[in-house]
């Protein structure tokens, strides 16, 4: 999913957007970095104690339609941090800019209220 020529040949709809967001002679490479970063998060990760340490209050969104990262993990976190809200978004992919911007808003106002 987060091979540039891959992304082209299957869904070219897909990079064109990437690369209006990233710019045409950007968005290969902000992919394959992002890329890099999640293969590095194989060895560079936050541990189940590290979780339990942090005390201050985490929103964790999640997408119904996420892809990426599943409800499971995402509730695996929630529950290790002691002062976190979970809220799940209905029909909502894992791509932050198709979050209904109103939606985001208002769960980010009422958490910090």
């Amino acid at each position: 999913m987060l091979n540039p020529e891959k992304v082209v040949e299957k869904v070219p709809i897909f990079a064109q957007s990437l690369a209006e967001r990233h710019g045409e002679h950007e968005w290969k490479s902000v992919m394959s970095k992002t890329g890099l970063l999640m293969r590095d998060l194989a060895h560079t990760y936050l541990t189940d104690q590290d979780f339990i340490k942090i005390q201050h209050q985490v929103l964790l969104g999640h997408g119904s339609k996420d892809n990426m990262v599943s409800f499971e993990e995402t509730d695996y976190a929630h529950r290790l941090l002691k002062n976190s809200t979970l809220k799940t978004f209905n029909e909502v992919p894992h791509v932050i800019e198709q979050v209904p911007v109103g939606l985001l808003a208002r769960e980010i106002e009422a958490f910090f209220k």
